[in-house]
């Protein structure tokens, strides 16, 4: 495994590093390889495990929803945003997650903050199986204002080849399956923080009446589920023709570039349920009824196309692994110059 680095001095606090190693070396699967000092995570293939093997990996970062949880001062949540964005888009190829690296930039270091985000990054961790190899954190003042801060990073995972989904079965008939998010999870967050940050904003503390009284702030940063167990499952018992993570661009983005060439996904908007946060999210930015699907999840965090006689037992396994999931629209022949992701 590779000790936590940093970069600037006094970043090296050993109280610090005690604190956080424990909680890393919970995560660790297996395969890790110990004490091979500071410079490097190593991880052993387990190479039994698979007969032809791929290697998967997915960088990502929790973007302008790291500004929003810096408003509400809030850190917990975006170490398992982070996984969970990471892990998910490793998923979506019917890769098991290995291990993952982070990278945590800031202005001005805040002990306390890194470690509601370490605690963060090692509970999604644990939850996705995924060990936390290593990681960096960068004290960058001329880049980020005081406590401003920004967290990255890359998760590798591998699959057996006959098992990986790439989307190039899917075919005229094939149904679509919405798995249900747990709130936003990072996406269209650029464009609540410019709400958020204008004179008059919204107050993060206030009970908002379509949340059920729930206060904004807890509403927005309800960290991101992670779907790698559930994934699995549909893989090694299903013939999944298709899988999309609905992250930043949407779900016409998210799921119409795994369509292949003369498909087009025909959705329904009224067959799953978008929870009230989405209708405050529409007053409160007044975007169009379209710009809200090009921008938000709209209450769909993972989407399975599958072929028809295989949704039956999709929705019944999906049931029983505890997720909430409709079919939410089919696979059409798209016409010339159609988008490849229609709304119905």
């Amino acid at each position: 495994m590779a000790e936590r680095a940093s970069t600037e001095v006094g970043l090296e606090d050993p109280t610090f590093l005690e604190r956080i190693r424990p909680l890393v070396r919970s995560t660790f699967r297996s395969e890790v390889i110990k004490g091979v000092g500071p410079l490097g995570g190593m991880f052993s293939i387990a190479a039994e495990k698979y007969r032809n093997k791929v290697l998967i990996s997915a960088a990502n970062g929790v973007g302008a929803k790291a500004r929003v949880a810096q408003l509400a001062g809030v850190y917990d949540t975006v170490g398992v945003d982070l996984v969970a964005l990471c892990v998910n888009d490793v998923a979506v190829r019917g890769a098991e997650p290995l291990f993952l690296l982070d990278y945590f930039a800031t202005g001005s270091l805040s002990r306390d903050m890194a470690l509601s985000i370490v605690e963060g990054l090692v509970a999604a961790c644990r939850e996705a199986h995924c060990t936390l190899l290593g990681g960096k954190t960068a004290q960058v003042p001329a880049v980020y204002r005081d406590d401003g801060f920004d967290l990255a990073g890359v998760a590798v995972g591998a699959v057996d080849q006959d098992r990986l989904v790439d989307g190039s079965s899917i075919g005229i008939g094939h149904r679509v399956i919405g798995m249900a998010s747990s709130g936003l999870h990072t996406a269209g967050f650029g464009v609540v923080h410019r709400v958020l940050a204008a004179q008059p904003s919204p107050a993060l503390d206030q009970q908002v009446p379509d949340l059920g009284g729930e206060t904004l702030k807890s509403a927005l940063l309800r960290p991101t589920r992670i779907y790698g167990k559930t994934i699995l499952n549909l893989v090694r018992d299903f013939r999944i023709a298709g899988l999309a993570h609905v992250g930043e661009g949407g779900i016409a983005y998210r799921l119409g570039r795994q369509l292949p060439r003369g498909c087009q996904a025909l959705l329904r908007p009224g067959d799953w349920e978008q929870p009230g946060l989405f209708s405050y999210l529409r007053r409160m930015t007044a975007l169009t009824h379209d710009q809200m699907f090009t921008t938000f999840n709209m209450g769909l965090g993972m989407i399975v196309v599958v072929a028809p006689q295989d949704v039956e037992g999709v929705l019944e396994r999906l049931e029983s692994l505890g997720e909430q999931a409709w079919v939410v629209g089919e696979i059409v022949r798209r016409e010339t110059d159609a988008p490849s992701v229609r709304l119905e």
